[in-house]
């Protein structure tokens, strides 16, 4: 190559480099200047259903997005497709390039959370492009299954078998029943896909088996990576990492309602709030070792010899956090992560926290930070008020001591925290006054009225406003129709942790 031919590429690439960074940055400030309260209560904040076990919720935009996805596909599918051959060929094609993504597996990962995918984000993805590649791969093998019958072959019908099997497995009402036997299974046949796949694409070569080993590239690429993390988080000088469990009870002697797990890290890492790991405790049952669930880190500190020590809280509830404390108190566990992305809370006057039930678990660690930023004056909020919804009075013992550490740290008293109690409460333990508003955390035993309470945060100082919310499906949708419904701009975000998906 010429000397002035290297020159003038070099030189346009630095060009086009340049160019480049402008225009993303003038699209950036016109997207920003686009994302007005319109767009964020018409679109981003309304659901279109509510999430169930096994799924995620759906917003307007989600549901905007996943159908041009899937339009999209389908246009892919019929342009320029003659006949049935063409679209036997086109379907092939487009199933195994959607099957590209698929290769990163179907959780949080390093490179999923290098991107900044949230939890309920990436799953959402997962199961959609999942959904349209395993039945354009279904729409291949039946078109496949009309040639005659020399040209079929044991390794297309292993294909097709292995296809069907994981799109029958995955239909929402099967996870809902066995959700944990479906994780397995799901891996299991997503293995099989694999294998018939290489075996089906190796006798065509070409572009088609590039395709494939580029995807299996991938899926290496991202599991030495997550090996190789996973050693250094728990193995140190020949030791693994230890978890005390901490029942916690109902009152009056009643069954467990949730477990405290308190983790000595080998290796200290960089925590922020919001983040969450994948807990798996090999002597919870006789597949603990290949369970691994996410849970909320809702706190962290240092041991009684300066170790770093993080705590998760789980709700008894079925599967693997109802059988937590068959384990020992003192037990071996793989903790996997952290993962998640943080919230920019600080930056906001106003801040209203709202939990409902173990929700609390994942908006403890906001609500220390904010606090900690604002001693150290790195945060502009000027009152950051806490909702908590409790299912029972006894609830409030999963968190006392943090609560009351919590309120030391708060030296310039800008924390309000209110807890709503059910009714119901009140008649049991004989209240003579529905509300105790005499020291925090204050307590309220009667329904929440979250319009009146968001309208009544909004106006109680000046400046902009957050809401930041998690909890059950219903509470969170409650929480959204009220921020909707209010006249004012105030920015809604949701946790990245779903804790009724945890099981």
């Amino acid at each position: 190559m010429q000397l002035t031919v290297a020159y003038a590429i070099s030189v346009a690439a630095v060009v086009g480099a340049f160019t480049l960074y402008r225009v993303g940055t003038v699209i950036a400030r016109v997207v920003r200047m686009l994302r007005t309260v319109f767009i964020l209560k018409h679109l981003c904040y309304p659901v279109l259903w509510r999430r169930r076990s096994g799924s995620t919720d759906m917003t307007r935009l989600q549901g905007i997005l996943t159908a041009l996805f899937i339009a999209a596909n389908i246009l892919c599918s019929l342009i320029g497709v003659r006949n049935v051959s063409d679209l036997n060929r086109r379907s092939g094609i487009l199933s195994l390039i959607n099957m590209m993504p698929m290769f990163l597996g179907g959780r949080t990962n390093l490179f999923a959370d290098l991107l900044g995918l949230r939890l309920d984000h990436y799953g959402t993805l997962h199961r959609w492009i999942g959904r349209v590649c395993v039945l354009q791969g279904i729409l291949h093998g039946s078109i496949t299954f009309f040639r005659p019958k020399s040209d079929r072959n044991y390794k297309e019908y292993l294909l097709f078998s292995a296809l069907l099997a994981v799109f029958i497995s995955s239909l929402l009402f099967i996870r809902r029943l066995v959700f944990e036997l479906f994780l397995k299974v799901h891996l299991t046949l997503a293995v099989v896909v694999l294998g018939s796949l290489w075996l089906h694409l190796r006798s065509r070569g070409s572009i088609y088996t590039l395709y494939f080993l580029v995807g299996s590239a991938i899926w290496l690429l991202s599991f030495f990576g997550w090996a190789i993390l996973l050693m250094y988080r728990n193995v140190r000088r020949g030791h693994s990492t230890q978890v005390a469990i901490k029942e916690l009870y109902d009152r009056n002697d009643g069954p467990i309602t949730a477990a405290r797990i308190s983790i000595t890290l080998k290796r200290p890492w960089k925590f922020l709030p919001g983040q969450y790991v994948y807990l798996t405790i090999p002597s919870v049952g006789y597949l603990g070792l290949l369970q691994a669930h996410p849970y909320a880190v809702c706190w962290w500190g240092e041991g009684s010899f300066g170790e770093p020590i993080v705590v998760l809280l789980a709700q008894a509830r079925r599967g693997f956090s109802r059988r937590l404390p068959l384990a020992q108190a003192s037990a071996t566990a793989i903790i996997d992560g952290p993962y998640g992305t943080m919230h920019n809370l600080e930056g906001y006057d106003k801040i209203l926290i709202c939990a409902d039930g173990i929700g609390i678990a994942a908006q403890l660690s906001y609500i220390r930070y904010i606090l900690e930023c604002h001693n150290l004056q790195t945060a502009r909020v000027r009152r950051l008020s806490v909702v908590w919804q409790l299912e029972k009075e006894s609830h409030w013992d999963w968190v006392r001591e943090y609560i009351e550490e919590i309120l030391s740290k708060d030296i310039l008293k800008i924390l309000n925290i209110y807890f709503y109690m059910p009714p119901q409460s009140m008649e049991e333990n004989n209240k003579r006054n529905s509300d105790q508003l005499i020291k925090q955390p204050y307590t309220i035993y009667r329904n929440l009225d979250m319009k009146e309470l968001v309208a009544r945060e909004d106006a109680s100082e000046a400046g902009n406003m957050i809401v930041s919310v998690c909890g059950t499906p219903s509470f969170e949708k409650y929480v959204r129709d009220s921020v909707r419904s209010n006249s004012r701009d105030i920015r809604l975000v949701n946790s990245c942790f779903q804790p009724d998906e945890v099981f």
